[in-house]
């Protein structure tokens, strides 16, 4: 058991105890990075309304982090809700954040009781009816701070799923922006068109390290295949890129997400011409 922390806020710091010492922790703001604030929702819908005594539920969460600083504040939200929202692009106007929830809770309602009720009609046909546990369906969205320094914002979009079966689905989405513009920052991006052939090469390398394989083990020890295949669910921090790989996407569902982190050093001959890290440096061949 770890140690035991007993902390309250007194103004911007926290005060209290650590092992039985007191502690001060400051907030610290990083460098040129940008200010957010949590937004959570929540709501359940009821298999069978007219039955009370069931416990038969669908759930829905969704957890945003919206800017509240930065010289484009307007922008970054809009970026941010588009990630929440799942685009690719930035084609589509983005939502505000209550009309995107309001779109996931009533497709996620409609979804649920479309699909639960014919199967508690069928079983309430029979004197062995019991509430089934694989009938609480269950969709969560999570944002989170991957990066937030040096004008840039890297963030995660976490998506959870059970809808029946054995275990619910997972996947982390990923995207970084210029906090000077708003500007996502996806694949095309961050690098030069027809470099993913020196990618997978360069993933490689730096696979086998994240896991637990040496320089000469083949990746299929640790992988569904023998190479890494460049994933375009990539996001950047101050000092290289961060590849993430879903369950099932290379290895199997008990070795959950993998990431990898490749250095900037391996990667400068790749980048687009003008990708900000660091202090919002740019980065040339």
């Amino acid at each position: 058991m770890g140690p035991r922390w007993l902390l309250r806020r007194q103004g911007n710091n926290l005060v209290g105890t650590l092992g039985n010492q007191p502690l001060v922790l400051r907030l610290v703001q990083p460098p040129a990075s940008v200010s957010l604030v949590a937004h959570s929702f929540v709501d359940s819908v009821a298999a069978r309304p007219a039955h009370p005594q069931d416990s038969l539920f669908g759930r829905i969460r969704l957890l945003a982090l919206l800017p509240t600083s930065g010289p484009a504040t307007p922008q970054l939200t809009a970026a941010v809700v588009r990630g929440l929202r799942g685009d690719t692009t930035d084609a589509k106007p983005a939502p505000a954040l209550a009309a995107l929830w309001e779109q996931q809770r009533s497709s996620f309602f409609k979804d649920y009781q479309e699909d639960v009720t014919p199967l508690l009609a069928a079983a309430a046909d029979t004197a062995s009816y019991r509430p089934a546990a694989t009938l609480n369906y269950e969709a969560e969205t999570s944002t989170y701070v991957l990066w937030n320094a040096d004008n840039l914002l890297s963030v995660g979009f976490f998506n959870y799923s059970y809808s029946g079966g054995a275990h619910g689905n997972y996947a982390t989405s990923v995207c970084s922006y210029d906090t000077r513009t708003g500007r996502a920052l996806r694949f095309a991006d961050i690098f030069r068109p027809g470099s993913e052939l020196q990618l997978e090469k360069v993933l490689g390398k730096y696979a086998r390290p994240a896991l637990g394989l040496t320089a000469a083990e083949p990746l299929s020890q640790a992988l569904f295949t023998n190479s890494l295949p460049v994933t375009h669910n990539v996001y950047l921090t101050s000092g290289g890129a961060v590849f993430v790989y879903g369950p099932y996407g290379i290895a199997s569902y008990a070795q959950g997400e993998i990431r990898i982190f490749v250095p900037f050093t391996a990667l400068r001959p790749l980048l687009q011409p003008s990708v900000p890290v660091g202090g919002g440096e740019v980065v040339r061949k």
